[in-house]
């Protein structure tokens, strides 16, 4: 009998999925485009935006996105402001992104939902699809 708990107890850990590796997984590998536009809430959001190619060696790209041009072109910086431009996701499912913290509260193949804990506000990143249009 004992060794059937054990035996059971195993599978059942080893059943579980690892939500780290699984949001991992869908940023990285759902398709071969793997870029995410990244909505939150400001100023001109309806014409302006970022999208952020998230690379397998923990480095992002970063991309202004113009709207209503329906055009990106790498983004330029915050001036003398350096920012970290590296992602990572901790077992407890925090995505850390360009240094700062955002607890991923549920995602799918298409939407990340986020909520920043520290500023008190929700964003989330939506899978880029169709012509990206990125300037050289």
């Amino acid at each position: 009998m004992k060794n059937v708990v054990l035996l059971m107890s195993v599978f059942a850990l080893m059943s579980c999925k690892n939500p780290q590796k699984e949001i991992e997984k869908t940023i990285l590998y759902n398709d071969s485009i793997g870029y995410w536009n990244h909505e939150w809430p400001r100023d001109r959001a309806e014409f302006y935006g970022s999208t952020l190619k998230f690379k397998k060696n923990g480095k992002i790209i970063h991309y202004s996105f113009n709207k209503i041009k329906n055009k990106r072109r790498i983004f330029g910086g915050y001036g003398d402001l350096v920012v970290p431009h590296t992602w990572e996701i901790s077992e407890d499912s925090i995505l850390t992104c360009f240094g700062e913290k955002k607890k991923i509260i549920k995602y799918n193949t298409d939407t990340i939902w986020l909520y920043d804990k520290k500023m008190k506000y929700n964003s989330m990143f939506i899978k880029a699809r169709g012509d990206l249009n990125i300037e050289k």
